[in-house]
Order: C-alpha cells, then structure tokens, then sequence
C-alpha cells in the first residue's frame, strides 16, 4: 500500500479511537473505507490504446456500403464488456479501434471478443 495511503488511514483510526468505538467497528469501518478508497483510485484510470484489425493478406473487404454497421456492432461489444469506445474507424484492409480501458480488464479477452 503507497504510503500516503496508509496515512490517510492512520489519521482516520485514530479519529476513530479518540471516540471510543469498539475495536472490532472499527477495524471493519476501517477495512471498508480502505477497500472503497483502493476501489475508487483504480477506476479513475483508464488506459487508452489503439487496436487495429487488418485483412488477411491486406485485401479490400470491408465495403463502405456496411462498414458502419460494423463499427456499430464493435463499438457495442466494446461498451458491453464496461469499456470505453472512443472512436472506431477504418479503411477497406484495416480497422482503427481506440479504447478506454479500465485496468481490471484484460486486453487480450477484449480482442477476442471483438
């Protein structure tokens, strides 16, 4: 645990304590508060990456006639897997994917379920 962590938490038991709860609520208040803190710092980060999609042997498939629809159908299992699509866009041999990712998410399950 950072340091200042551990401070914060030092100072919160011993305002804790100067109030003469028992030890046990405390230790429980404690742990909570200390599980919602870690919590709320990893999910303010994201990582931003960019994925690309190419086609095999780079030849022109995606048609402009239905590549919307595709960036549709990747941008939904991209927001259902709780990630960020920022914008998806492509050429007709390669796709452009740049996510938000939260950090408890792994990247190489994401890409297989794009």
């Amino acid at each position: 645990m950072p340091y200042w962590i551990a401070d914060y938490f030092s100072v919160y038991m011993r305002q804790k304590i100067c109030t003469k709860q028992s030890s046990v609520n405390i230790f429980n208040e404690i742990e909570t508060k200390k599980n919602q803190f870690i919590c709320g710092i990893l999910w303010l980060h994201w990582y931003y990456i960019q994925i690309v999609f190419a086609v095999k042997n780079r030849n022109s498939l995606i048609s402009t006639s239905w590549d919307e629809k595709l960036y549709k159908y990747i941008s939904d299992i991209i927001s259902e897997k709780g990630q960020k699509p920022i914008t998806i866009n492509g050429m007709p041999d390669h796709i452009h994917i740049f996510i938000g990712m939260k950090p408890s998410c792994c990247l190489s399950d994401l890409v297989r379920e794009i």
